[in-house]
């Protein structure tokens, strides 16, 4: 916790700062000389002090008493409920279908060096400005492009373990979460966040770029320590598997409306999780937890579920549409929950011996699906062919290289061991791209079939915005020793288009605020120059000050994208009184001070 300051610290701040207003030192300051200053400035004063020494916060009993530590909208209430909308929840295994929208998934190649680093909470890493990713949640992809579009753009990603959210009451090893922000519009929040679960010794492609940063030193384990991660050389050895588009596509997601899961726990915030879990390998998921584990101690960096919260009744399963692939994936009850994890997809593609082959009544998007897979499968067996015969040329010459005698002829033969040894590590970067290959493969196929083997079944009825009318079976598990409330769902057949709560509330943000690219230049779905509008700093009070987000720039954004992220940040604080802050402001105005209030 940062100290709050005394009485006495407040009143000789408070002086020194007359002191400077009027031009004199400290030095030359007399009782008679005293600034004269009114008592409302003396309040704001007094209240932009204790506002920057804001209380520190943690996850020592993950979230539980935010509330009471005044964590800015964290305790939920307000007028007529507002800002009772607290994330995370739990994710049941039936949940309502929508097919009026669909998320349209478009994040290039990461082809710019980032940096990971560690908060002392979390291990997280910032989007440069000229990287143009993000998402639409429309109809249509002719959506995207207009003026209104409801587009958002990825700035910030962090992880957590175990994850913030749970799956049919099942909390994951791992969960990440990548905050965007719409272009246009109210400029509001949305966090898309994917699932990872233990595959043994299937690794992630994206955890291991994370993991075998700084030349395989690893995450960055002290507090705001970062080092270098290479996402293109990864992308590229990977077959394209280490970046985020392989993360999000072939998956439905579940859509709600709640709020950012940290201090200051900011409401009117869309969340869309992907409904099937993503592989990692027991080692990635170990390194992740232990080290997350450790800066929040004793069990991890998640929030759990806020008791009470009114999150949850607007959930639905969205289907997808990979954009740069052409990956669609519906909205499927049935891989809900528990039922579609990646594993359990690989083996029921693996299992069916109606995949092996064509069919007369297969439907054209069901021949293509069981082509991919076909193709994936012969792939993988191909690769792992020439890596056993690249292995025996290896120790076949090794064998050679001992039995040679003489400098020259073993020169020679040590160049074809190490040739060798190249094919086997080319075989093994082609096992883990068609292994990742087959996995969305199988997801793809299973979806698909099971849609059109089920359709009947799954579709309800369907009311004008495309919502099926599906109850919940009852309320959800959670996990043993949770205080946890279970929220009855009941479907709300809309979902957060314009957010039913304001997407901030009356909260003071302290320090210059960081204003990100807006409209078309900024809109991932729009071609064009990647940063026509850069990264401001304090641009709506005036400032102008020139900021933008390099990929070797030290500038860290905080998941509410509005502040700094660092050592001295602070959460922000309700505005209790209005008229106060409205004196505030004035007062700041007259002194020529460029530090915004809050947020318009």
């Amino acid at each position: 916790r940062q100290p709050i300051p005394s009485l006495r610290s407040l009143w000789r701040r408070w002086l020194e700062a007359g002191d400077r207003g009027a031009g004199r030192s400290t030095a030359s300051r007399t009782k008679m000389a005293r600034p004269c200053r009114s008592t409302a400035a003396l309040a704001a004063f007094v209240a932009s002090v204790l506002a920057a020494h804001a209380v520190a916060w943690d996850y020592k009993d993950n979230g539980r008493t935010w509330a009471s530590a005044n964590l800015g909208l964290c305790a939920g209430g307000g007028p007529q409920g507002k800002f009772s909308k607290q994330s995370p929840i739990d994710l049941p295994a039936e949940t309502p279908t929508t097919n009026a929208r669909s998320l349209y998934l478009k994040y290039p190649p990461l082809n710019t060096a980032l940096h990971i680093y560690n908060t002392g909470r979390t291990l997280a890493f910032t989007l440069p400005e000229v990287y143009k990713g993000g998402f639409g949640f429309a109809a249509s992809e002719d959506d995207l492009t207009t003026y209104t579009a409801p587009v958002y753009r990825a700035w910030q990603v962090s992880f957590h373990s175990p994850s913030e959210h749970t799956l049919a009451g099942r909390r994951m090893p791992l969960e990440m979460q990548v905050v965007h922000k719409r272009v246009n519009g109210d400029g509001a929040l949305a966090v898309l966040s994917v699932f990872f679960e233990d595959a043994g010794t299937f690794p992630s492609p994206f955890l291991a770029t994370l993991i075998g940063a700084k030349g395989g030193e690893g995450l960055p384990r002290g507090d705001w320590d970062e080092v270098a991660v290479n996402f293109a050389a990864a992308d590229a050895s990977s077959g394209g598997q280490a970046g985020m588009q392989a993360l999000f596509r072939g998956s439905a997601f579940f859509g709600y409306e709640g709020s950012l899961t940290v201090p200051p726990c900011e409401t009117g915030v869309r969340h869309f999780i992907r409904s099937t879990p993503q592989a990692a390998s027991s080692e990635q998921l170990r390194q992740f937890a232990e080290l997350l584990q450790s800066l929040s101690p004793p069990h991890g960096n998640y929030r759990t579920m806020p008791l009470g919260t009114a999150a949850g009744s607007d959930l639905v399963l969205i289907g997808s549409v990979d954009v740069l692939g052409g990956v669609v994936a519906a909205a499927a009850a049935q891989f809900a929950g528990a039922g579609g994890s990646t594993a359990e997809a690989m083996q029921a593609a693996a299992s069916n011996p109606d995949f092996s082959k064509l069919l007369p009544g297969d439907s054209k998007a069901l021949v293509r699906a069981k082509e991919q897979y076909q193709q994936a499968l012969q792939e993988l067996r191909a690769a792992t062919h020439d890596k056993s015969i690249a292995e025996k040329k290896v120790r076949s010459f090794e064998s050679m290289y001992n039995l040679t005698i003489g400098l020259e002829p073993k020169i020679k033969v040590k160049g074809q061991v190490q040739s060798a040894r190249a094919e086997v590590l080319s075989a093994d970067r082609r096992i883990l791209a068609a292994n990742q290959a087959l996995n969305v493969a199988a997801q793809k196929l299973v979806t698909v079939y099971g849609q059109e083997r089920s359709s009947h079944q799954n579709q309800g009825p369907q009311h004008p915005d495309g919502v099926a009318e599906i109850k919940p079976t009852g309320e959800p598990a959670f996990e043993p020793g949770s205080n946890g409330k279970a929220v009855v769902r009941e479907p709300a057949h809309t979902f957060g288009i314009p957010p039913t709560e304001p997407p901030r509330g009356d909260l003071q943000y302290e320090g210059a605020e960081v204003v990100l690219p807006t409209g078309m230049a900024a809109n991932p779905f729009v071609d064009g120059p990647a940063a026509q509008a850069r990264v401001a700093i304090g641009a709506r009070s005036g400032q102008g000050e020139s900021g933008g987000l390099s990929a070797h720039g030290s500038m860290k954004l905080s998941p509410n994208l509005r502040q700094y992220d660092g050592p001295t940040g602070a959460v922000p604080v309700p505005a209790r009184w209005p008229e106060l802050a409205e004196k505030r402001l004035r007062h700041r105005s007259a002194a020529s001070s460029p530090t915004p209030l809050a947020p318009q």
